[in-house]
């Protein structure tokens, strides 16, 4: 530990030490409540809901909103471990010492350097650190599962699941050679979704249902599933070549939501500003906007 570490680390105890006795106050007799009628089920949406609002100030660099979201997401889980030190199923002592048992023992490189595992640069080379990261994992905790994607929770949404998927299989070996197959593939699956697309639209045109979007109508149903299971397919390969690149398909995803958003109300102030409907029938000019917001700062 750096000197610097241990002349922080009281001030540091103290401030969690503070955030724990008031967690405390606020559950118990006289508190608030709100806070003693929250229970570990109920605060799964607020954990998730500052999980996103701090990824909102890490994507935006801004580094004061980053701190007060850290400090509320910080403030969810301990209060979600006070709930279970009153129930008496284990403290916040024991979820501290727990992970800091864990991150100790999976680091051998670092804490442990006469047992063989800090050999040199070799020893603490990434793919080297990441190989006795899993090994420590289902060899010393008895973590070992049927496959290596059994470790990725199913309630994951899907762009982290698949990357997930992608990342667990890339370190068993189960990897392209380089970015330039992974980006082939992507190509490969626009090509059969654009055939099965077809497909799908001869089927409804032959049935004369024009609506694609309605993929209960027998004479098409075979089409709809395959096309939905080519788009599944192109989407996969996308986020496994953005993952090839070092690039988090949900964080790129988002930043693409929010700059649409920008974008698009930009168009609606504009054509209100000019008293012009939003319709198919002024298509022209609502593109014409769009490249203003396009070219905007």
């Amino acid at each position: 530990m750096s000197a610097q570490i241990e002349q922080d680390a009281p001030d540091t105890a103290g401030s969690m030490e503070r955030v724990y006795e008031l967690a405390r106050k606020l559950r118990f007799p006289g508190g608030c409540p709100w806070d003693a009628a929250q229970t570990p089920l109920s605060m799964r949406q607020y954990i998730i809901e500052e999980c996103f609002e701090l990824i909102d100030a890490l994507t935006n660099e801004d580094a004061g909103n980053a701190c007060e979201e850290l400090g509320d997401l910080f403030y969810n889980l301990m209060l979600t471990a006070v709930m279970f030190e009153q129930r008496n199923v284990f403290s916040v002592k024991d979820v501290m010492n727990g992970v800091c048992g864990k991150l100790v023992r999976r680091h051998p490189h670092v804490f442990n350097e006469d047992d063989g595992s800090n050999d040199g640069a070799e020893g603490r080379s990434l793919d080297k650190v990441n190989s006795r990261w899993d090994f420590i994992k289902e060899n010393v905790e008895r973590r070992k599962k049927d496959s290596a994607l059994d470790e990725v929770p199913s309630g994951f949404p899907p762009i982290l699941k698949s990357r997930k998927y992608l990342s667990k299989a890339a370190g068993r070996g189960f990897e392209w050679s380089d970015d330039s197959a992974a980006r082939d593939k992507i190509q490969e699956e626009l090509s059969e979704l654009d055939e099965a697309v077809s497909a799908l639209k001869k089927a409804l045109a032959d049935s004369g249902d024009k609506n694609p979007a309605l993929p209960a109508v027998a004479s098409a149903r075979e089409e709809f599933l395959s096309a939905e299971e080519e788009a599944g397919d192109l989407i996969l390969s996308v986020i496994n070549f953005l993952r090839m690149n070092g690039i988090d398909a949900a964080v790129a995803l988002e930043k693409a939501n929010v700059k649409f958003y920008r974008r698009f109300t930009f168009v609606e102030q504009e054509m209100r500003r000019c008293g012009i409907p939003m319709d198919a029938e002024h298509r022209a000019r609502m593109l014409e906007f769009w490249r203003m917001a396009k070219s905007a700062p």
